[in-house]
């Protein structure tokens, strides 16, 4: 999987290509530690959703599928977290939002 960055105006990262050569596009505009968070998220997206991944890219269209990308961000990357910050949260939407959250803040 090639991974590039590109100015992107609607969206912050995807995945798109074939079966043979997939290229995941993160917005150059994130900071270095925001891209390897959205590069893990589409690498989830990848690696749980590979029928489909093209489309998963916006939590408007699957939320489930952007938990569970979510999710493989929480296990490769699992500084990105705290205990703390999951006390607080009690639904999928509020964990997407909280993910969220970290790419914008870091």
């Amino acid at each position: 999987i090639k991974v590039c960055t590109i100015d992107l105006k609607s969206v912050k990262a995807f995945i798109a290509g074939t079966s043979n050569e997939e290229t995941i596009y993160i917005d150059e505009k994130l900071t270095s530690y925001s891209k390897k968070i959205v590069c893990a998220h589409e690498l989830g997206h990848y690696f749980l959703n590979s029928n489909n991944y093209a489309e998963c890219f916006d939590s408007e269209i699957d939320s489930y599928n952007e938990f569970e990308a979510n999710l493989f961000v929480m296990y490769l990357m699992p500084q990105v977290f705290t205990r703390m910050d999951f006390e607080k949260i009690n639904s999928i939407e509020q964990f997407n939002s909280y993910v969220e959250q970290k790419v914008l803040s870091t």
